[in-house]
């Protein structure tokens, strides 16, 4: 009866372990999805800058 109780809890552990690997591997993609947003954002600023100021040049 213990040994059952204990493979169960054991079987739940490495389900829930299995569970917040998952959740920590999709918040790695989310972070890196992010990180490529920021660079294109800045990319974005910097071709608006230029061309506001050639705007101004002209």
């Amino acid at each position: 009866m213990f040994s059952k109780m204990v493979c169960s809890a054991q079987a739940w552990m490495e389900q829930e372990c299995d569970n917040i690997r998952e959740f920590l591997l999709s918040l790695r993609y989310f972070r890196i999805f992010i990180a490529l947003w920021n660079i294109f954002m800045m990319f974005c600023m910097i071709v608006s800058a230029a061309s506001a100021e050639v705007e101004n040049v002209v």
